[in-house]
């Protein structure tokens, strides 16, 4: 079924948020609730024939994970490896009852750049042996210049070789410095001789299920998400991928709107970016579409405007602008020569003057092309 999003409603998520969904707690089934094949869900495991799901004793939810101690077993370990910041500060912690006085709970962050472990690691203290849950942290530590991955660990530790019992563990938690859940690296709306074809690229993909196109005439009071199904992620955490989605019930000579939306794990969604394209009249192709975009929008601080020429609209005089609110021109973007094909600048959010211009709404436009382009639209966010 079709989504349809109110103009006002989608104005303000749109305009009112930069394009960065805060992920307070990466970790996959953080509370070991749903078990399949003998283990929680998403966790990898070490010595996993110790480790099984209680549903009498948890902190919150259905089930806590339990570790059975037995005299000279090996350790068990359950971990998950999630994306991280290079240089970013992370804390992991988790809650533990120990029912064990010759064992303990400990936990473990180490760190990774792709599958190559960096042999850095930072451990907690162990859990102490009391009644009731207790909580085991490894606090703020910095991860490597070179890391885009942490392994989280779960760990259970014998003390002695005397006949042990039960250890607990629930609800884990990693919070920190996450990267943006979609890095963008282009939007584009290019007329096509059957329709208008939305093309963008991602420089990575982080717990992304796939994408919407959503679609709005001009004059219209809503957003529909067009595409039949979910535009599935073909990119990860350490790489992108190149997307295409063709519009052929676009309509010549009217223009459109273009939203894309990433669909997370969880299933919430996110507006990425907005183009703008118009379908050409039949037999009026020209050899390179002219469009204008930018990403991110909403933006702070600098924004990149991506915009193409024909080989027609290409003059010496060619020249970026940035207009306020009132209309008033208060940036040209310098740069390389404008050529025929794709262009790109970037506006760091500063007028003529090099001060920081206000939160608020801007226009780019494209003077001196003959055929004029589209503005766009830029809301620069605090």
């Amino acid at each position: 079924m079709a989504k349809l999003f109110p103009v006002a409603a989608g104005l303000i998520l749109f305009l009112g948020q930069a394009p960065v969904r805060p992920q307070t707690n990466p970790i996959l089934n953080s509370g070991f609730e749903n078990w399949t094949a003998g283990k929680p869900d998403h966790w990898a495991y070490a010595g996993i024939t110790w480790i099984k799901p209680s549903s009498v004793i948890r902190f919150e939810g259905a089930s806590s994970v339990r570790f059975e101690v037995p005299a000279g077993a090996t350790l068990p370990e359950l971990r998950q490896t999630v994306s991280v910041t290079a240089g970013g500060v992370y804390s992991f912690s988790c809650r533990v009852l120990d029912e064990n006085p010759a064992g303990a709970v400990g936990l473990v962050i180490s760190w990774f750049k792709g599958s190559d472990y960096l042999g850095k690691y930072a451990s907690s203290p162990r859990s102490q042996d009391q009644p009731g849950w207790q909580e085991v942290a490894v606090l703020d530590k910095q991860a490597p210049p070179d890391a885009d991955g942490a392994r989280v660990s779960v760990k259970t530790y014998k003390t002695d070789t005397l006949s042990g019992g039960y250890l607990y563990a629930d609800q884990s938690i990693l919070s920190g410095d996450f990267p943006l859940s979609v890095h963008m690296g282009r939007l584009e709306a290019v007329p096509v001789r059957d329709g208008i074809e939305i093309r963008w690229s991602t420089e990575s993909e982080v717990r992304i299920c796939g994408f919407n196109v959503l679609r709005s005439e001009s004059g219209e009071s809503r957003f529909l998400a067009v595409n039949r199904g979910l535009i599935p992620s073909g990119g990860s955490g350490s790489s992108g991928a190149d997307y295409r989605w063709k519009d052929k019930l676009a309509v010549p000579g009217i223009t459109y709107r273009y939203g894309l939306e990433e669909v997370d794990f969880d299933g919430d969604t996110l507006l990425l970016g907005m183009v703008s394209g118009i379908r050409e009249t039949e037999g009026v192709m020209p050899d390179s579409p002219s469009f204008i975009g930018g990403f991110p929008n909403p933006f702070n601080p600098s924004v990149r405007i991506r915009f193409r020429l024909d080989s027609e609209s290409v003059s010496r005089s060619v020249r970026i602008e940035v207009l306020d609110a009132k209309g008033r021109r208060i940036r040209t973007l310098q740069g390389s020569p404008v050529r025929w094909g794709e262009n790109e600048r970037v506006w760091d959010g500063r007028d003529d003057s090099g001060a920081t211009v206000a939160a608020g709404m801007y226009l780019v436009r494209v003077a001196g092309t003959g055929p004029a382009l589209p503005g766009l639209k830029l809301m620069k966010v605090e």
